[in-house]
C-alpha cells in the first residue's frame, strides 16, 4: 500500500461484535474503522445483520458513548463521510 492507506478503498467484512447478530456494542470494528478513517482511507462495510443507520451512528459516537441514550448523541456528518455500507 506504499506505506499509506490514504485515498485507498478498504473493505470491512463484518461489523457486529458476534457472528449472526446485529450487536455492535464494543465491537473492535469501530476502532479499526475509525483508525482507517483517521488515516484518510475510504471504507466499504458489509454486514447483513447490521443496518446502515447503526453503522453510521457507531462511527459518529465517541468511545463509550454507546452506553448513553441515542437522543443525546449528535451525528457528525463529516465523521463518516468516507464510509459506504454495501449489501
Amino acid at each position: 500500500m506504499f506505506n499509506t492507506v490514504s485515498g485507498k478503498k478498504i473493505a470491512v467484512l463484518g461489523f457486529a461484535f458476534k457472528k449472526d447478530t446485529g450487536d455492535t456494542r464494543e465491537t473492535p470494528a469501530i476502532d479499526v474503522c475509525k483508525g482507517l478513517l483517521g488515516d484518510k482511507a475510504k471504507i466499504s462495510i458489509y454486514d447483513p445483520q447490521v443496518s446502515e443507520d447503526q453503522i453510521q451512528r457507531d462511527l459518529a459516537m465517541n468511545k463509550f458513548d454507546w452506553d448513553h441514550p441515542i437522543h443525546l448523541q449528535p451525528m457528525s456528518p463529516t465523521a463518516v463521510k468516507e464510509v459506504t455500507v454495501t449489501w
